[in-house]
């Protein structure tokens, strides 16, 4: 029988739900490169401005596809430079 760690359930489930991880410091030089402040951003993305903060400060890593993808349009880039 397979043994799962809590690491693989978690990336398990981020799979099944629809999730992706974003790398932190990625985001914050492609929100860099275009000088724009969270608040902007944010309206400009159609993401909340918690997540930005959430994504910028570490809270949080992954996000559901349809952000990543929000996320990368509005920094204009690829989902994959974020990852």
């Amino acid at each position: 029988m397979f043994n799962y760690t809590l690491d693989m359930k978690q990336k398990c489930l981020k799979e099944v739900i629809g999730m992706i991880s974003i790398n932190k410091d990625k985001f914050i030089l492609a929100l860099a490169n275009i000088s724009m402040p969270t608040e902007m951003f944010s309206k400009e993305s159609g993401v909340s401005r918690t997540v930005v903060s959430k994504i910028i400060n570490g809270h949080i890593s992954s996000v559901r596809i349809q952000t990543a993808g929000r996320l990368a349009k509005a920094l204009n880039c690829k989902v994959e430079d974020l990852i």
